[in-house]
């Protein structure tokens, strides 16, 4: 299965469903085809499409951090700079 079919008959649509892509979104083809080539290797299921991209999606508010990390790292002074 090449890229841009794994794009357009599995992840695109799993990632709709997982409400990663917006209806009225649109990507560009070869933006949706470089990230089949990253997902696509690491997919074993069609729902693992969403697992391994979204990731790519996240945004400062969504995305989740480990607790233990930020308290050795991430929370001390000067972070919030960065």
């Amino acid at each position: 299965m090449s890229d841009a079919q794994f794009a357009d008959e599995i992840m695109v649509p799993e990632l709709h469903e997982a409400g990663l892509i917006e209806g009225n979104v649109e990507y560009g083809e070869d933006w949706i085809d470089a990230l089949a080539a990253i997902v696509k290797p690491r997919t074993k299921m069609p729902a693992d499409a969403v697992t391994v991209a979204a990731p790519i999606f996240a945004t400062a508010e969504t995305l989740e951090y480990d607790e233990k990390s930020v308290n050795k790292g991430l929370a001390k002074e000067g972070m919030g700079a960065i």
